[in-house]
């Protein structure tokens, strides 16, 4: 199943064919009142599941499954559990625009996480999970307004991913993290990280990463002077994303207004007590505006 996300796409036919076979197994054995001998099963495949919907963009669905993979999580009380569910739920919290309780989901799944215990779990979760949630807490921050804390979460997010891999660790973080550095105007570094990406695209034939990579190139080409360039790459991305079954666009991502506290000016400021509003936020990155 992991295989098949990163070779022929998470929402890919194949993929969610291996998914629901995968639970009709569980639902069978639950029937039959078999435990599972591998209490991570069901999280994996209910990771499967959230993933499908996390490639078409299903909200609802992202923030269900989200619930209940945690509810599972705390039930079970397993550190394991409980890193993968407040990770998934920061990522379905995050991709709504509920960026403070994202955020805070992202700094409870890094808590939990041990590199040797838990370095292993990347073949059964689709990549590293401490990177998963550095590479998109490095987002979270940006679009709070806080791009310090934005690029040194990205540059730990690469550089735990270079000491452990497997590619598909690295891959991920090269993808995603390039889109702090663009966003952070910091467009040869971005630059750099795609041609890395591409590389390994090729060499590992992990085509669902193809998609990403030129789109995120289409809007290295947009704000380095090169519309018409840009429009043909990232058209040529969007195509390729959609041929395996996604819907989502990380652009919705930037179209989002920032909520931020007023008057907070470190990582972490912002408080409970006073009232987030929606508004233009003063930084020095810039936000995509790309609308595809």
């Amino acid at each position: 199943m992991n295989v098949l996300m990163h070779t022929k796409g998470r929402a890919a036919p194949e993929t969610k064919a291996s998914v629901d076979q995968a639970w009709s197994l569980i639902e069978t054995a639950e029937a039959l009142g078999d435990p599972l001998d591998d209490p991570l099963t069901l999280f994996s495949v209910l990771y499967g599941k959230w993933n499908a919907n996390y490639i078409e963009f299903n909200g609802d669905a992202l923030h269900e499954l989200s619930a209940q993979i945690l509810k599972q999580a705390k039930k079970q009380g397993a550190t394991i559990p409980l890193m993968i569910g407040h990770r998934l739920m920061g990522m379905s919290l995050l991709h709504t625009g509920q960026l403070p309780a994202a955020r805070s989901h992202f700094d409870r799944a890094n808590i939990h996480y041990d590199p040797a215990a838990h370095g292993a779990l990347a073949t059964r979760f689709g990549q590293d999970i401490r990177v998963a949630i550095l590479s998109y807490r490095s987002l979270t921050w940006w679009l709070l307004g806080y791009p310090k804390a934005a690029i040194a979460d990205a540059e730990q997010a690469l550089s735990h991913a270079r000491e452990i891999g497997p590619a598909i660790t690295i891959m991920f973080a090269l993808g995603v993290t390039a889109m702090t550095y663009i966003a952070c105007r910091n467009y040869a570094t971005a630059s750099a990280l795609l041609d890395e990406l591409s590389v390994l695209i090729d060499e590992r034939g992990a085509f669902f990463w193809k998609g990403t990579e030129m789109s995120f190139r289409g809007w290295l080409l947009a704000l380095t002077g090169k519309p018409v360039d840009s429009v043909h790459t990232i058209t040529t991305g969007m195509n390729a994303k959609r041929s395996i079954g996604s819907t989502r666009s990380t652009c919705r991502i930037w179209q989002k207004p920032m909520r931020t506290s007023a008057n907070s000016t470190t990582p972490g400021a912002a408080s409970s007590r006073q009232s987030p509003r929606w508004k233009q936020p003063r930084r020095r990155c810039t936000r995509p505006k790309l609308i595809v």
